[in-house]
């Protein structure tokens, strides 16, 4: 199982100019991201999985789109944040 050292540091973290972490969740099989506004208007959700796929990759999702993850790709909050703007 995939994890993340303090996946609270995400949060204030830029993903947009106009939305930021707003939280982060560790669940029993994923990650919950929360994105937000300055208004709380906008709420998005990216979630990644802690379980490895048959070939070694993390599922990160986002707005039904998938991003298959090597763990290299997000070793670091910097990495964690590249990979959900990327989705």
């Amino acid at each position: 199982m995939l994890t993340i050292k303090n996946p609270q540091q995400l949060i204030g973290q830029e993903y947009s100019e106009w939305l930021k972490v707003i939280g982060a969740n560790e669940n029993k099989y994923h990650y919950e991201f929360t994105l937000g506004n300055r208004e709380m208007s906008q709420i998005e959700t990216i979630l990644l999985h802690r379980k490895q796929t048959e070939n070694g990759c993390y599922i990160m999702e986002y707005n039904n789109k998938t991003l298959w993850l090597n763990k290299d790709d997000f070793d670091t909050i910097d990495k964690i944040i590249i990979c959900m703007q990327t989705i």
